[in-house]
């Protein structure tokens, strides 16, 4: 007797949704709407989102007491949890200082006092004027893929700047290898080591996974990872971005 549930109809029905990989921007799109924007409120909004991984609500709901240093303190995160931290690059955090300075704003008040909509509108401007169409999220995206691709490690650009709790999660924001990327990779001679130890000497985690181990999903990757302190978080922000 057959079994009902391997009949074709219900296998369609209850089948897990494939998750779609979204482009990518490139860095020189990103560099080039962060250079035209006219305002240091909107380089900075730009800069947190494509620099920091950071959400546009989480850039928008920022108050002068949430800046400790190089630390942003996000206070209700999408997580669920009390409260979570955002490490900035020490050039990103000198900026805000000095504008957070310059606006004189109250201690509780909010950093970029600007709706959704008027950032919105601000980052599709800046997209059109080199002709791409672009959301404030796809900037987010881009930190993520542009982290991993030079060599952050996963489990970095997942907990400290995606700040996600399921790698599962964190697959959805990267740009999808391709051919002449597996090809580079492997040219480092990946197949000469273990996983780990690819993973623990700069190959991008997603490569290991996809090239080297071929699974499915980053989850089945995850035992390669450990807990990241602040010290490292801050470490990794400063080899991304130079300072």
């Amino acid at each position: 007797m057959k079994n009902p549930c391997q009949d074709s109809t219900m296998v369609k029905a209850f089948k897990s949704p494939r998750m779609k990989q979204k482009d990518i921007l490139s860095r020189e799109s990103v560099d080039e709407i962060i250079y035209r924007s006219k305002k240091i409120r909107d380089r900075l909004i730009l800069e947190l989102q494509a620099r920091r991984g950071m959400r546009i609500g989480e850039v928008l709901n920022l108050r002068v007491t949430d800046i400790t240093d190089r630390k942003l303190m996000i206070l209700q995160p999408k997580s669920g949890k009390d409260s979570e931290v955002a490490f900035m690059t020490e050039s990103i955090a000198k900026r805000l200082s000095e504008y957070v300075r310059g606006c004189q704003h109250d201690p509780e008040s909010r950093i970029f006092p600007i709706c959704y909509s008027s950032a919105l509108s601000m980052v599709r401007k800046l997209g059109e004027k080199i002709g791409i169409q672009i959301r404030p999220h796809d900037l987010r995206r881009y930190s993520a893929t542009y982290a991993s691709r030079n060599g952050i490690p996963l489990e970095v650009v997942s907990k400290v700047l995606l700040r996600h709790q399921d790698l599962k999660t964190t697959q959805m924001y990267l740009g999808k290898i391709t051919d002449t990327e597996a090809i580079r990779w492997m040219d480092v001679d990946l197949r000469r080591y273990s996983a780990t130890y690819a993973s623990r000497n700069g190959i991008p985690l997603e490569v290991v996974s996809k090239v080297l181990l071929r699974h499915q999903y980053l989850k089945t990757t995850q035992m390669y990872l450990g807990k990241i302190t602040d010290t490292e978080a801050i470490r990794w922000m400063d080899v991304l971005h130079g300072n």
